[in-house]
């Protein structure tokens, strides 16, 4: 599938597999300090965000 959004003022396209780790593709596109929300440092109760 094709995803719009807009990063840092940029707007974006990405062709993405449903079930792709939100956080993984930013890592992919230079974004290295996306948090993992389940990491235990302070928004543990929040699930990671899958496409």
């Amino acid at each position: 599938m094709i995803i719009h959004f807009t990063l840092n003022g940029a707007p974006q396209e990405l062709t993405v597999n449903p079930g792709e780790n939100v956080q993984k593709l930013l890592f992919n596109m230079g974004m290295h300090s996306v948090r993992n929300s389940d990491d235990g440092f302070g928004f543990g109760r929040f699930r990671r965000n899958y496409l």
